[in-house]
């Protein structure tokens, strides 16, 4: 059988058998437990801006966090009605990575989330799963499971001490403990519900379901699993419009309120959602301006209900209010340290600490969050 999908505006062919069945609400997705490296399942350069492969030039010992000297470059940051100003130094506790295959270095990396201790997990483009402690020191490598075809771009951390890894080209989610041990994974591909094609984000919500975001040919929703993978629901397609998706690039869903955030990447928007999937508002809109939005691949929610946007586009992390309210933005595109290139990902840490992907500068970064919101150390 012979089919033809379109994604990102180029023709995919897939050879061979149909996709399995659609599962239908209430029955478990089939589990992919051996390599899927499936010829008739080839990869596309998912859309939007294209990739800096930039390096840096900063290369700490492997494995090894890189204690900052002054002075250094620092980021611009800026709130509703000032121009960009350089905050001084003191801004990053440390910064980890530099470019290299090297363990505690980065090819590009895509994903990052931390877990309760504060760890860090950070994925790369070389298809390595890296764990390093708060202070940066390396802890743990792995290889995913398969990658020729693809890695991943998108991490979280459950409420049960469970890593979630969107095995985007490989339309699956795999499911590590904090060892980076892999424990199972969920996912068929295939257009119908219940089934991935590049999948981006999965994160488990406080009352046990998984929600995800994928996308390709004319296909872009958010489905909702049981924490066993099994399917339950979905919405959104491709295009436009409170329910229209193009690349949802992740989601993150409240611990208490009812509410759920896409980052809507190609649509420049981070839209909000109830669980069931009624639109409720959107955060954010296509520019370059205070409280505007180029291609925001990750929002993450911190404990004090603000959003944190790491937009791909403009070089830069944005804070908003749950309500859409916009707070501040930090980052200047460059090369020098505490500049940034094609951020991918956000997350945060105890005791109010961040954590900045510089992805085109294969960067880590960890400074105080109330430095960004306007506060001391």
């Amino acid at each position: 059988m012979l089919r033809v999908a379109v994604v990102g505006g180029l023709a995919l062919t897939l050879l061979g058998c149909p996709p399995a069945p659609a599962p239908q609400p209430g029955s478990p997705a089939a589990v992919d437990s051996s390599d899927p490296g499936d010829p008739a399942w080839k990869p596309v350069t998912p859309d939007g801006p294209p990739e800096s492969e930039a390096t840096s030039d900063q290369r700490p010992p492997p494995g090894v966090a890189f204690p900052l000297e002054r002075p250094y470059p620092t980021p611009a940051t800026y709130r509703p009605g000032e121009h960009p100003a350089h905050p001084g130094e003191g801004d990053l506790d440390l910064w980890l990575g530099g470019s290299g295959t090297e363990p505690g270095r980065f090819q590009y990396p895509r994903a990052i989330t931390t877990d309760p201790a504060g760890n860090v997990y950070v994925v790369d483009k070389a298809g390595r799963l890296q764990k390093f402690d708060p202070e940066g020191s390396l802890l743990a490598v792995v290889q995913t499971p398969a990658y020729a075809l693809g890695k991943p771009t998108g991490l979280s951390w459950t409420p049960g001490g469970e890593l979630l890894a969107a095995d985007t080209h490989y339309a699956r989610v795999l499911i590590y403990d904090a060892d980076l041990g892999l424990q199972r994974a969920f996912g068929v591909p295939g257009w119908d519900p219940g089934q991935f094609l590049f999948v981006t984000y999965a994160f488990e919500s406080a009352d046990g379901e998984i929600y995800t975001t994928d996308y390709g040919d004319e296909v872009a929703r958010v489905q909702v699993w049981s924490s066993e993978g099994t399917y339950l629901r979905s919405w959104g397609s491709f295009g436009e419009g409170d329910l229209g998706f193009r690349r949802p690039s992740s989601v993150t869903v409240h611990p208490t309120r009812d509410e759920v955030y896409v980052a809507d990447a190609a649509n420049h928007r981070v839209a909000v959602f109830t669980k069931r999937g009624k639109h409720l508002r959107d955060l954010g809109r296509p520019g370059r301006g205070p409280g505007e939005l180029g291609y925001p691949y990750e929002a993450v929610l911190d404990a004090e209900e603000h959003l944190w946007v790491a937009e791909f586009g403009n070089h830069r992390i944005s804070v908003f209010t749950r309500e859409g309210a916009f707070l501040c933005s930090y980052g200047a595109p460059g090369r020098s340290l505490g500049q940034l290139a094609r951020p991918w990902g956000v997350a945060h840490g105890p005791e109010g600490r961040l954590w900045l992907l510089d992805s085109g500068n294969d960067r880590v970064y960890a400074l105080p969050a109330a430095l960004v919101l306007g506060g001391k150390r």
